[in-house]
């Protein structure tokens, strides 16, 4: 088997769009296949603010790496330590929260990329490799190509500096990340704010400007079709548990309607 292309990475590279999802809660190495089943582009495993281990990790990218999904992870934090070994245990990409600088910028992409593109230490990832052998030099060039590098700008200041971030050689796409960055504001919750919808529409025109893919990570249907009508091209939508949530509410709500209208 050879090395996995990020095909995400392609696509919004040729300026198409993707769509993916939210692992939150769901352990079962399984979630890679139920995600690659129902269609996403690719998963995000999130480890800023939920419990996801590295054994639990390196597991669900082994099964990741068989399917047609490309697997990414959202780190703790956008450090060196954990976005080099996010990509070591089989992750194609990260996702790195609350990125306000052009340092935070250049720091993660030394961190994830290889010399001489970055400074990240060289090991050869058994789950990217499928335990089959490949030179170093190999290795390297198909990590360099296929690493996702995704920024979420969520502050205000974050969205002030966006042209200085997304101009920086070596990001490939922007989440933002609307419930934080409302914060931020002081509108929490209000999603379509004008001064959010400003925020958007900011980042979006940076990110045409640069050739970086936008996006962001929305969980109404209705607001998901506008943002993708107007340019987000890397589209995270929900997460395991409210897709399960939501799915079994519809299902119940049929149910107990028709019983009730039959008895």
């Amino acid at each position: 088997m050879e090395l996995k292309e990020n095909r995400v990475k392609k696509t919004l590279k040729a300026g198409k769009a993707c769509i993916g999802s939210m692992v939150s809660s769901y352990r079962s190495p399984q979630i890679a296949q139920i995600f690659a089943v129902s269609g996403w582009d690719y998963l995000i495993m999130d480890t800023e603010h939920s419990f996801f281990d590295y054994g639990s990790l390196a597991d669900i990218f082994t099964v990741a790496r068989t399917e047609d999904i490309v697997p990414l992870v959202r780190v703790t934090v956008a450090t060196y330590p954990f976005l080099a070994r996010a990509l070591d245990v089989g992750g194609m990409g990260v996702i790195c929260p609350h990125v306000e600088t052009p340092e935070e910028v250049r720091h993660i992409i030394d961190s994830c990329l290889y010399a001489p593109l970055g400074q990240r230490g060289l090991s050869m990832s058994t789950i990217h490799l499928a335990h089959r052998r490949t030179t170093q030099k190999e290795y390297v060039e198909w990590a360099n190509a296929n690493t996702l590098i995704v920024i979420q700008p969520e502050t205000g200041k974050a969205i002030e500096n966006i042209e200085n971030l997304v101009s920086i050689p070596g990001v490939d796409a922007v989440m933002i990340g609307p419930h934080d960055l409302s914060l931020s504001l002081g509108i929490v919750g209000q999603l379509q704010h004008p001064r959010m919808v400003e925020a958007y529409e900011r980042v979006i025109a940076a990110c045409r400007k640069f050739g970086v893919a936008p996006g962001i990570h929305l969980t109404e249907l209705e607001q998901a079709k506008e943002w993708l009508a107007k340019g987000m091209r890397f589209f995270t939508f929900q997460n395991d548990l409210r897709m399960l949530i939501d799915g079994g509410k519809v299902s119940t709500t049929q149910l107990r309607q028709f019983i009730q209208t039959s008895s």
